[in-house]
């Protein structure tokens, strides 16, 4: 049996990161073109070119959920990274069902207590925010 000491927090946590990282899903996209499209499509995001990179999110969204089912944790990230595109244009009501069914995803396959649930809470709200819906 092997003893942990909190005397060496770094060892410790590395542990606790390590095995947690074992059993937990993966919340990226985990296809190789749908890989190659959430990257350019970054690149696109970057240059501030919102327009070019929605439909290779789209895309890069449309394969991860076909690979993967739709309730994977890839498509939630993706769900986000697509909803982040519409915000970046003013689009809310476009913005806000794909944060909220990427929040149920996230809570259905990691927990409600899960460590990425909580900024994921904030999403939806944030929108909302930002569309004037609540002040």
């Amino acid at each position: 049996m092997v003893r942990i000491h909190r005397k060496n927090p770094i060892v410790f946590a590395s542990l606790v990161l390590w095995a947690a990282s074992a059993t937990m899903p993966s919340a990226a996209p985990n296809d190789k073109e749908a890989i190659a499209l959430q990257t350019r499509a970054r690149e696109l995001t970057r240059a501030e070119k919102y327009g070019d990179a929605i439909p290779l999110v789209q895309r890069a969204l449309a394969i991860q959920e076909k690979v993967s089912g739709p309730d994977d944790p890839g498509v939630a990230f993706l769900l986000d990274d697509l909803a982040g595109l519409y915000e970046d244009q003013s689009r809310y009501t476009d913005a806000e069902p794909l944060h909220r069914r990427s929040l149920a995803i996230r809570e259905e396959v990691l927990g409600p207590d899960h460590p990425e649930v909580g900024p994921a809470l904030n999403k939806p709200g944030g929108t909302a925010r930002q569309f004037g819906w609540i002040s």
